[in-house]
This record gives structure tokens, sequence and C-alpha cells, in this order.
């Protein structure tokens, strides 16, 4: 049998103990092995000493969700290892199960992850054929642009020297065509000149073409049968004439 006091020290002890509990469940870290627990005898206030400070926390703050475990006041003992073997199973329930979710995500992740590699990689073996093609058709039409560029050029060169061969053409029938202006003008000059002197040359022929179109021998012998009786001249004249 216990006293009151031995009881009501008890349920302080049991009190404190239970609540640290639930402080180590609630942050799932060990503390023990680093820091010492200091209780407060006949008080509600406990403090965590690492050697270097005191931290003094208060119970009333702290909230359990932990089941106490059974006090055997007959026994003066605590049944901790059903206690803690329980929460210890639940710990690793909720850790397994959490690790599983964990874990399954992250194999999805990577599943989907290799699928998009694979994919990709069948596209790197199956665009070098690709691109080499292409690259084939691009430099083919690449050597066509350049012979089409060398012709280009060639007829530009041929254009530019025809124009200029053209340009001194031009000058040379320019200057045939002055030539033959000036020599067209001399031409008509003299045959304008030999016109007039044709012309004046004609008017004397005229002239003595009258004269001379019967002969003298020519006019005799017209005349000496002519009887002097038709003529209205005198003898005198004719003779004369």
């Amino acid at each position: 049998k216990f006293s009151l006091e031995a009881r009501i020290h008890a349920q302080n002890e049991r009190s404190i103990n239970s609540n640290f509990l639930s402080v180590n469940g609630q942050s799932n870290k060990s503390i023990i092995g680093c820091k010492e627990l200091i209780f407060g005898e006949g008080s509600s206030h406990f403090g965590i000493s690492d050697g270097r400070f005191t931290e003094l926390s208060s119970m009333d703050n702290i909230k359990t969700h932990v089941s106490l475990p059974e006090f055997d006041l007959e026994g003066n003992c605590y049944d901790w290892g059903e206690f803690l073997e329980q929460n210890h199973h639940r710990h690793l329930s909720s850790s397994h199960s959490d690790a599983q979710e964990i874990s399954s995500g992250v194999y999805a992740e990577a599943v989907r992850n290799s699928k998009e590699l694979e994919e990709e990689l069948e596209k790197l073996k199956t665009d070098p054929d690709e691109i080499r093609e292409k690259y084939q058709d691009a430099m083919d039409q690449n050597l066509v642009l350049e012979g089409k560029v060398a012709n280009y050029d060639q007829v530009l060169k041929e254009l530019e020297e025809g124009f200029i061969s053209n340009v001194e053409l031009l000058q040379i029938c320019e200057k045939d065509r002055d030539d033959l202006r000036i020599e067209h003008d001399s031409v008509l000059k003299t045959a304008e000149q030999l016109l007039n002197q044709s012309a004046e040359a004609a008017s004397k022929s005229d002239d003595l073409r009258f004269f001379t179109t019967f002969t003298f021998a020519e006019i005799e012998r017209a005349t000496s049968d002519f009887d002097p009786s038709f003529s209205t001249m005198g003898r005198r004249e004719w003779k004369h004439l």
C-alpha cells in the first residue's frame, strides 16, 4: 500500500513522462541521446539541457495524443514495454505507409522520365538519317544555286562588255553618219553645179544645132533647081546669102 504522498508523486511523474513521450512522438526525433531531461519535482515544468544551456517548457501548452499506459499502484510500476511496442509499431506502420507513397510517386516519376528518354532516344536514332538526307538535299540545291550564280555572273559580264562594245559601235556609227552627211551635201552641191553646167551646155548646143543641121552642099543641091522668080528677094540679096 502506498501513502497519499507517494501516489501524488507517482501521478506527477506519469503526467510528465507521458507528455514528454508525446513531444517525442510528434517531432519524430530522439533527443534522449543528445539532450538531458530535467524534471522539476512537484512542478508542471521540465527542462531540456544539452550541456550548454537549459530550456524550460511548460506542460500546460503541450497537447498529448498518445494513450497513457496503465499505472499499477499495487506493483508501483508502469507497463512501458507494451506501450512502447505499440507506439513503435504504429510509428513504423505510418513511416512505412509514407515511404510507400513516396516510393510509388518516385517510381512513377522515374518510369515516366524513362519513357520520355526512350522516346527521345528513338527520335535520335531516326533523326540522323533524316538530317543526313536533308543535308544532302541542301547541298544539292546549293550546288545548283552556285551554278546559276556563275551563269548570271557570266551573262552580266557579257552584257557589260556588249554594252561597252555597243557604245563604241554607236560612236563609230555616229561618226560615219556625220561623214556621210558631209559627203552627201558635197555630192548634192556638185550635182547641182553639174546640172547648171549641163543646162548651159544644152542651150549652147541648141543654137549650134540650128546652124549645123544642113551642110552647105546640101543647101546648094537643094537650091540648084530653085526658080528665082519664087524668091521674094532680089538676085543680089540671094547671092549675098
